[in-house]
């Protein structure tokens, strides 16, 4: 799993971010954000 499965986690399951960072395999909330602006070019918060 990965940033897009967190991604449709966080929209189609109203996960918050830590949870669906966390449900994907990133320990670090930092690192997921980072890499979720990288992707999808915007960041969570």
């Amino acid at each position: 799993m990965g940033l897009q499965e967190a991604h449709l986690l966080m929209f189609n399951e109203n996960l918050d971010a830590a949870s669906a960072a966390h449900w994907v395999g990133y320990n670090n909330a930092a690192h997921f954000n980072r890499k979720y602006k990288s992707v999808f070019g915007y960041p969570l918060a």
